[in-house]
């Protein structure tokens, strides 16, 4: 068989082997600060979670991190701040943004980075409040207010240089998270409502989902988007976006919930148990599919990708031995190609994406001292 027809043969193949989804399990934590009333989580990196503790109408409060089922408080407050102006959002390993509040009756908010032990005031020229919303590989996200003018601004800071994003057909543009070149946020033209938007390669495009007229993204990792809306009960509630699918984060036992931040399979928040708030962790899980390398719960061009830099060398699951058998070889490409587009929630393949998966059993009889250049889409 030549290799035009060996290529063809197997993306045919791959569009006849479309399954049905497997069964997505969301697993719900309750994380209660010790001894006090409220909590509240804010992000999740890695295996910390970033939270705050605060009682009845903010009377007192403060930061912590929970990791490994143990708390520990956390020191996040500007020198020069008021004794309660200073708010943590997201951190990155041991950088932390947030706000700070000076003192006296003229204070504006301000936003704090954390770096290096380090405070600094984040304010871009023009700017009456700075909330700072995310930071990553160096460079924090946030929100510029112009009182003056009535604009809200949104901004990536890189400790040197700001860049200001403004949504075309909108006075008001709010980010609420990164990620990669991916950015996500709510955008209100005059006398609208807002609407929910993602921001990749220059260009905004909104974020319309079938689960409400209007979403509010708040936080982004790759491909999936978590965030919130109104229920048909005016209840506040919240989502998980995929890419392609959209899944309502639910639990019949609460009253609302906020999504607000996402890394990996795990998803952080609160909700609402009358006037009381609670810190939630959502763990996902998925049936094990037959293909999936890296355990999202679908076989895609990510478990392609392990399996072909693992070729050869490889042998484990994670690095691509899908058959147990301790080494990673044409068998488990074969189980990789029997079960693309198997998926906890179904994606529809590209062309671009058919096509390079075709390549894949040309690389594997060439062998692995033979790379394949894939095309950009």
């Amino acid at each position: 068989m030549n290799c035009r027809s060996s290529i063809f043969g197997f993306v045919f193949a791959i569009v006849a082997s479309q399954q049905s989804a497997e069964a997505m399990t969301i697993t719900w934590t309750t994380i209660d600060y010790p001894n006090v009333l409220n909590t509240q989580l804010t992000a999740v990196s890695g295996d910390r979670v970033m939270g705050l503790w605060f009682t009845e109408n903010y009377g007192e409060y403060g930061h912590f991190i929970f990791e490994n089922g143990v708390f520990s408080p956390l020191d996040f407050a500007h020198p020069e701040g008021s004794k309660r102006g200073s708010t943590a959002w997201r951190f990155e390993g041991d950088e932390i943004v947030g706000n700070w509040l000076g003192d006296g009756p003229d204070a504006t908010l301000r936003g704090l980075w954390l770096r290096e032990g380090e405070y600094e005031s984040v304010v871009p020229p023009d700017s009456d409040e700075t909330y700072l919303v995310d930071v990553l590989d160096g460079k924090v996200l946030g929100n510029s207010y112009d009182f003056a003018e009535q604009v809200s601004t949104a901004f990536i800071f890189d400790g040197q240089q700001y860049t200001m994003l403004r949504h075309s057909d909108s006075r008001f543009t709010v980010v609420e998270g990164f990620s990669g070149n991916r950015i996500v946020g709510s955008y209100r033209s005059d006398g609208s409502l807002f609407r929910g938007f993602v921001y990749e390669n220059g260009e905004f495009s909104s974020l319309d989902l079938p689960i409400a007229d209007r979403v509010r993204p708040l936080a982004v990792d790759g491909n999936n988007i978590v965030g919130e809306f109104v229920d048909t009960d005016g209840l506040l509630a919240s989502f998980l976006f995929d890419g392609t699918n959209t899944t309502e984060l639910r639990n019949e036992d609460w009253m609302g919930m906020r999504a607000v931040d996402i890394e990996g399979n795990t998803i952080v928040g609160t909700y609402f148990d009358g006037p009381v708030v609670h810190g939630f962790i959502a763990t996902i899980s998925f049936d094990d599919v037959a293909g999936d390398v890296n355990g999202d719960g679908k076989v895609d061009l990510n478990d392609f990708g392990i399996l072909k830099a693992n070729f050869g060398k490889g042998a484990t699951r994670a690095e691509g031995d899908l058959n147990s058998d301790g080494k990673v070889d044409l068998s488990d490409f074969g189980m990789l190609k029997a079960h693309f587009g198997t998926a906890a929630t179904v994606p529809e393949p590209s062309t671009v994406a058919l096509l390079a998966l075709g390549t894949l059993l040309l690389f594997a009889r060439r062998g692995p001292g033979a790379p394949v250049r894939l095309v950009p889409a």
